[in-house]
């Protein structure tokens, strides 16, 4: 019980220091064939249009590159190493080491969004870390200790906690419809808030691996990471983590 009531005072008292590197590289302007003809044979008996809404797509393959073309190359802060993904494969999976942060710019900003991301921590007793980032407006991702935590900008909106999970692989989702957080765990709503959206920016610029301090760097993987600029229904979400 104290636990608990330590990391919900933390929770409660600590003032999210907002990422503030702005690193812009020219945008990919060409989806590649390879790409759409994968993800219309991967997604064509999925539940919905998982392409629908599709912002963009980092899979993390041994580059930064947007994969739809339409975002830019994520730019890094540090030496980028690569690990096995949920499946095994090396190299698919970007890897953090508490000494590299990613930005990826200009990603367009609506009160109806989603964001998801295949996530796998390294340290179970973590001091509060943003692993997914947004300067301004959408949702952020944290970890604190052994529970993912996630809220829409602005600060000061209230967070949904997963509950603690291993550190394994895991798919993290949240989406905005511009009342309410949604925040799913492996296909699994675990939790929702009211999280009104009221700045109206038109774009975000999100930060990977950035925690709290630059001494506060996460450290764990992240993968195939999606933005949505509608807002994913329950079965969509677990189409996604069934991919």
């Amino acid at each position: 019980m104290k636990k608990q009531l330590l990391i919900l005072a933390t929770i409660t008292t600590i003032v999210f220091t907002s990422c503030s590197k702005e690193k812009i590289e020219a945008p990919q302007t060409n989806q590649p064939e390879e790409f759409a003809t994968a993800t219309q044979r991967t997604e064509a008996g999925s539940k919905g249009d998982l392409t629908k809404g599709l912002l963009g797509l980092y899979e993390f393959n041994g580059n930064l590159i947007e994969k739809t073309g339409n975002l830019f190359t994520g730019s890094p802060n540090g030496t980028v190493s690569y690990t096995a993904d949920r499946k095994g494969l090396r190299g698919r999976a970007v890897k953090f080491n508490g000494a590299l942060d990613i930005s990826l710019g200009n990603i367009p900003h609506s009160i109806n969004m989603s964001v998801a991301a295949w996530v796998k921590y390294d340290n179970e007793t973590a001091p509060l870390s943003q692993f997914i980032c947004s300067q301004s407006d959408g949702p952020r991702f944290s970890q604190l200790a052994s529970q993912y935590y996630v809220w829409n900008s602005p600060f000061g909106n209230p967070n949904v906690a997963s509950g603690t999970i291993n550190n394994q692989w895991h798919f993290l989702v949240a989406t905005i419809d511009g009342v309410t957080l949604r925040f799913y765990v492996d296909g699994n709503l675990v939790g929702s808030v009211a999280s009104p959206d009221v700045e109206n920016l038109k774009y975000a610029i999100y930060m990977l691996g950035y925690g709290n301090t630059t001494a506060d760097r996460w450290r764990g993987a992240i993968d195939d990471l999606r933005f949505y600029s509608r807002t994913l229904s329950d079965t969509e979400v677990k189409a996604l983590f069934n991919l």
